[in-house]
Parts: C-alpha cells; structure tokens; sequence
C-alpha cells in the first residue's frame, strides 16, 4: 500500500511540474506577443507621427512661400469692372443670375480695400495646401511638393487673386480638390461638391467626370443639383457662342504657352538669369532619385483636363484669360506629376520656389505699372 501511495504521489508531482512548465511557457509567451503587439502599436504610432510631422514641415514652407512670394499683392484694393454691378449686394445678384456662381462672387459683394487682399492671400494659401495634401495622396509627397510649389509661387493665374470678380475660381478649384480629397466619405464630398459649382462652373464637367473616375457619387450629383438649381433660379441666362474647332476643344492644350510666356515677358531685361536658374534645376531634377510613371492616373489627370476645357466651350468661348488659368493649373501638374520619372529633390524645390518667387514679384510690379483706361483694369 505505502509503494502504491509513493507511486501515487510521484505520479502527481511529475503532473504537477510539467502544468506548471506549460502554465509558465503560456504565460512567457503571452508576453512575448504582447510586448510584439506592444512594438508594432508604438511602430506604427510612430510612422504615423513620423508621417503627419513631415507633412507640418512641407506644409509650413508651401505656407511660407505662397506668403513670400504674393506679398506685393497686400495692397488696397479698388472695386472695377463687374465688381461695381456685385457691390449692389446678394439680393440683387440673386434675381438675376439665382445660383451661378453665387458663393464664389459673394467676396466681389461685401469686401474691398485690404480686407479682399488678405482674404486672396488666404483662400490662394488654403488652396494650395488641399491640393498638395490630395496629389500627395495620388502621386506621392514629392511630386505633390513640386506640384504644390508652383501653383503656389508662380503668377499663373494671377488675375483670380487680384480681381475681386474672378476670385471664384480660386474658391472652386479649392472645393474642387476638397473633394477629390474627401471621396470616401458622401456627405463631406457632396458638401465640398456643391461649393466647388456654387462658386464657379468652370470645373462643372471635371467634377461630374471625377466621380465616374474615382467611384463615388457625390460629385455627380452635386453637379445635377447645382445645374437644375441654377436653370430655375437665373432670370437671364446668356446665350453661348460655341467655336467648335480644333483648339477650342482642346483649349487647355492651345493656350498653355500664353502663361508661360507671360512669365518670361514679366523678367524683361533679366531673361538671361531665369535661363540659368531653368537650366540649374533641370540639373537638379535629372539627378532627383527615380520613380515610376503612374500611366493610370495619368490618364485620370487627361480626362479631367479635357472635361475643363469642354466647360468653356460649351460656355461660349475658349480664350484663357489669366483667370482661367487657376483651375486648369492644378490639372496640368496633376497630369505632369503623374508622368513624372523622378521624385524632386529638397534642393530642386527650392529652385523652383525661387524662380517662382521672382516670376510673382516681377509680374506684379509689371500689371501695377500698366494701368489702362480710368477703369484700373491691368493688362492681360
């Protein structure tokens, strides 16, 4: 009997120890995996943080430099041209044209002096960061800086944030991009889209298209509202002339040239010194790090591209005033980036923002100096 207990009670005790091992095994390997899950929360937390302070710091120079370089724009404004008929006010407006453009003029009603210089400043300041930060998300952050800092430095466009009248087309391409930004989510981007049409219909056609190309609704929709809206509110509605040829179908395409040489003509005298500072960051960008095209999204880019230019053929004209250029702006870098076989240096961008900063300084000082006629309208 006394063997049977001692086998009994060995039997128990080798039981014993090897629950005990296992309890302790389970036990070190739950902590094993919850250090794990631990470090890849605190990882991942990090990359986030990592990633949200590298876009503060983007942020803050495209600030800076948008600043900088239209600081010669904070001058006192004077009301011309179609501002005088906005100031009567929104009651007004309204039993005229209803909704066109309602939102997008109501600066051009209620702001004049410094107060719509620094209001440009800042819508032109809002814009840019939207647009980097969607691009960013579509094409990568350094394509999306190089993008950003020449829609935000460079004079293109100049006219939309120096004319009360046209500074709707600085607030559509900015709610235009909002929704880009804010498509996976359906109330924010109908909200964004219907801005985008309330202040100005140039982007009309690209933002019904963005919603067939990025799979989302709102978009679409926003733009039938704001049409229907519109032809039940206008009281006069002019009758367009279409020029259906070549160029005004591809308008986008025909007149780019026009901005560009504008800002060569803005240097005069020191052309030779933008020659060089060009030819510096040719070099700079072929010795960028290399990407990939993405063809996919550049075809994106075509489209939305030629659905603003069909806007203004079915508007009647095609011309590309200055003010017009703001919202094709975006597209065409959208459609560059997108192509782009490199990612731009830090060093390359700061060339640019240069180039950029003269360019707005130079031209501004040029449109001051050539007043026409009593009315203050500057030169084209």
């Amino acid at each position: 009997m006394s063997s049977l207990l001692r086998c009994f009670r060995s039997k128990r005790t080798i039981l014993g120890r090897r629950r005990l091992k296992s309890n302790c095994s389970t036990s070190f390997a739950i902590k094993i995996d919850h250090v794990a899950f631990a470090d890849g929360r605190l990882e991942l937390i990090y990359g986030c943080f990592e990633t949200m302070q590298s876009f503060m710091k983007r942020a803050a120079f495209l600030t800076a430099a948008t600043v900088l370089a239209w600081a010669p724009s904070l001058r006192p404004y004077t009301p011309l041209s179609d501002d005088l008929e906005f100031l009567l006010g929104i009651g007004h407006y309204f039993g005229r044209w209803g909704v066109w453009r309602i939102v997008g003029h109501l600066p051009a009603m209620y702001t004049n002096h410094y107060p719509f210089a620094v209001l440009a400043l800042l819508g032109h300041v809002a814009a840019v960061l939207v647009i980097y930060y969607a691009l960013s998300k579509i094409v990568g952050n350094d394509r999306a800086l190089f993008a950003g800092t020449v829609l935000g430095t460079f004079p293109f466009g100049d006219e939309a944030l120096l004319w009360s009248a046209a500074f709707s087309f600085v607030l559509c391409t900015a709610f235009f991009w909002a929704a880009i930004l804010t498509r996976t989510q359906f109330w924010v981007c109908l909200l964004f889209s219907l801005l985008c049409a309330l202040c100005n219909d140039a982007l009309l056609i690209s933002l019904f298209l963005s919603g067939l190309l990025f799979r989302t609704i709102a978009p679409p929709l926003a733009s039938v509202l704001y049409f229907a809206a519109w032809k039940l509110t206008a009281t006069e509605v002019w009758k367009p002339i279409t020029h259906l040829n070549p160029r005004s179908l591809v308008s986008v395409w025909a007149y780019q040239y026009f901005p560009a040489w504008r800002v060569l003509q803005s240097w005069g005298s020191l052309w030779p010194i933008m020659l060089v500072l060009l030819g510096f960051l040719a070099l700079l960008l072929y010795r960028s790090p290399r990407t990939e095209p993405d063809w996919r999204m550049a075809v994106r880019a075509l489209i939305l591209m030629m659905g603003a230019s069909l806007a203004y053929v079915i508007g009647g004209g095609f011309s590309l005033e200055p003010r017009k250029e703001y919202p094709l702006l975006p597209l065409l870098l959208f459609f560059i980036c997108s192509l782009m076989p490199v990612k731009p240096s830090r060093w390359a961008v700061a060339v640019l923002s240069v180039i950029g900063f003269a360019s707005t300084w130079l031209l501004i000082w040029v449109r001051t100096t050539r007043q026409i006629g009593t009315s203050g309208l500057p030169e084209h």
